[in-house]
């Protein structure tokens, strides 16, 4: 049911951000799909190039738009550079960014449409456990630029 609550809404979000896409869409075939270019790094299973669909993310969103005559090609690039590319209309969507309040000031989100826990990775040799955050006191911890933790 969670996931089925989920594929609804993001058709839904799909759907309404047409609005916006449309202004960059370029015509691809004679049956008047539309290309939507979205940017993402990768973040399997969500962003894949090893997914033969490009992942989960863009199977859902090529699902929803298609109903509407176009088609998401997802362009794999460094986080920063789909940020900028997106903001600066090289590219027409993101798929799987976080919400920030700085983003926010740039960026149209949707609801959510699936859910992407994070977690703290280790060697299993360590006896190291996170409880809170003073935990990580005194430990590295490696982070993506821009990203929404």
């Amino acid at each position: 049911m969670r996931r089925f609550t989920h594929l609804l809404l993001t058709i839904s979000f799909l759907l309404a951000s047409l609005c916006a896409v449309s202004a960059n869409a370029t015509e691809t075939t004679s049956k008047n799909i539309q290309l939507v270019t979205s940017a993402a790094d990768p973040w399997p299973p969500y962003i894949s190039k090893t997914h033969k669909d490009g992942g989960v993310s863009v199977e859902i969103a090529n699902a929803a738009l298609a109903t509407q005559g176009y088609k998401v090609t997802n362009k794999i690039v460094p986080w920063a550079r789909a940020l900028k590319g997106t903001e600066n209309g090289m590219f027409d969507l993101i798929l799987d960014a976080w919400w920030t309040q700085e983003r926010s000031l740039t960026f149209m989100y949707s609801r959510p449409y699936l859910d992407g826990p994070i977690k703290f990775i280790k060697h299993k040799d360590d006896n190291f456990t996170f409880n809170e955050l003073e935990d990580l006191k005194g430990k590295t911890i490696a982070l993506v630029r821009d990203y929404g933790y």
